[in-house]
């Protein structure tokens, strides 16, 4: 155990402390407040029912000055073991020492009508701070020693002002939700652009994150590999939008169509927010739009390349932390492979086996531009890309106006060779050349 768990254990555990030091001044302490209240032959049960005898007349003695709330007290060392789980109506909790108050409204809609009201007064800017937070919905703390002057027609809220030093308060103001607002799903549809170059998210689920007097914020749930942040200011008819493409780890199929919203909001600057139910159109946006993140134009490309491939294939894949130059290239290949397209002015490398019969491979080497068609070539491999293993299964090969890179070298070795040697040689093909899945039907 460290010195600090000891200290833990002593202050939280009477026994065994008394134990070790039984002259220790918390226990002297305790003892002495036993005597004071005259419980030091009390039972804990009975110390139990005082207690709550205490507890109960102290709480009436607060709501019998403000009747449209109920009270609840909570005695511990831990403030923050003290804390309520936030609920509906919930008005403000009150920390003194080792006793948290908690005032709730007996009924919510009735005090929502009809609410404490109170001014304060602050030091430097914080009253305008405390204004902009509540009307976006956001937490603030007034730090104890700014707090210069509290007003209210509540006289609960004098009784807890009234005649004190101010500058022992803090105030921490946080905005509740309520439950059904806190839990709802708002389903979105997001477009960007207009008429046939337009491209849509169908689907957003939004909550609500932040509701102040003027302002309400709306965050994007679910798995969708976009954050969007929506702000809407209804008494100014006005929104403000965030997003941010979430790249590492995102599915590449779900990727792609986010980043061809992006591209076209980018270049567009329109943006429509429509609710899917009930169903009409939110707000309607004509400006700049950014995405907080940039894209490289080449990591674009390989994101669509990765999710028609892995639409092809039927295999997961996710945007890794970092790539390299091999898996682009079977990217390529893969791609290659699931279109069918043709791709030209491509090098690879190629062998003959030297036997008697030179003059096919002699014609090649002289420089005679070939095409080809080679079925399930040797050594075709499995092909990783982002740690995703694909086998694209058989393979045709056809190449046309097919030649051999230096070509002279190449004659040379294969002519100084002995019979059964392997030559290995690079070839460039012109193309244009295709890949074929499966066997090809007979020409």
């Amino acid at each position: 155990m460290e010195g600090s768990d000891i200290f833990q254990e002593l202050i939280h555990n009477r026994p065994l402390r008394d134990a070790f030091f039984p002259e220790n001044s918390i226990s002297n302490v305790l003892k002495t407040r036993q005597i004071a209240m005259k419980t030091e032959d009390l039972t804990s049960d009975e110390r139990g029912s005082l207690a709550g005898e205490y507890a109960q007349q102290y709480l009436e003695s607060k709501t019998n000055l403000e009747p449209r709330l109920k009270a609840v007290v909570s005695i511990g060392a831990d403030p923050s073991a003290r804390q309520i789980i936030p609920e509906n109506g919930l008005v403000m909790s009150t920390v003194e020492g080792e006793r948290t108050t908690h005032y709730l409204a007996k009924n919510v809609n009735e005090f929502n009508l009809d609410p404490i009201r109170f001014s304060i007064t602050a030091k430097d800017n914080y009253g305008k701070q405390l204004e902009d937070a509540l009307n976006e919905g956001r937490s603030f703390t007034l730090p104890a020693g700014e707090l210069l002057e509290i007003g209210s027609s509540s006289p609960l809220m004098r009784s807890l002002f009234d005649g004190k030093d101010l500058g022992g308060f803090q105030l921490d103001v946080q905005p509740l939700l309520p439950k059904k607002l806190a839990t709802k799903v708002l389903a979105l549809r997001l477009v960007a652009g207009a008429g046939p170059t337009a491209k849509e998210i169908p689907y957003v689920p939004f909550q609500i994150a932040k509701m102040g007097r003027r302002e309400i914020t709306l965050a994007s749930q679910g798995s969708l590999p976009l954050e969007v942040t929506l702000k809407f200011r209804p008494a100014e008819n006005g929104i403000s939008i965030n997003m941010r493409p979430k790249l590492q780890g995102a599915e590449v199929q779900s990727l792609h169509p986010v980043i061809e919203f992006l591209d076209t909001l980018e270049i567009s600057g329109q943006l429509e927010v429509v609710s899917l139910d009930p169903p009409g159109s939110l707000a309607s946006v004509v400006g700049e739009f950014s995405s907080s993140l940039s894209i490289s134009a080449d990591l674009k490309r390989i994101i669509a390349d990765a999710a028609l491939v892995s639409r092809f294939f039927g295999k997961q894949i996710r945007v890794p932390e970092k790539y390299y130059r091999q898996e682009v290239d079977s990217l390529e290949t893969l791609k290659a492979i699931a279109t069918g397209e043709s791709f030209f002015d491509i090098e690879m490398n190629g062998s003959f086996i030297k036997d008697s019969n030179q003059n096919g491979a002699l014609e090649f080497l002289d420089g005679i531009e070939r095409s080809i068609r080679v079925e399930h070539p040797a050594g075709w491999k499995v092909l990783k890309i982002f740690d995703e293993s694909i086998n694209p299964g058989p393979i045709t090969i056809e190449a046309q106006k097919l030649s051999v890179v230096n070509p002279e070298e190449t004659r040379k070795a294969y002519l100084s060779a002995s019979d059964g040697d392997i030559v290995t040689f690079k070839m460039h093909r012109k193309g244009p050349c295709r890949y074929i899945l499966g066997t090809p039907e007979p020409v």
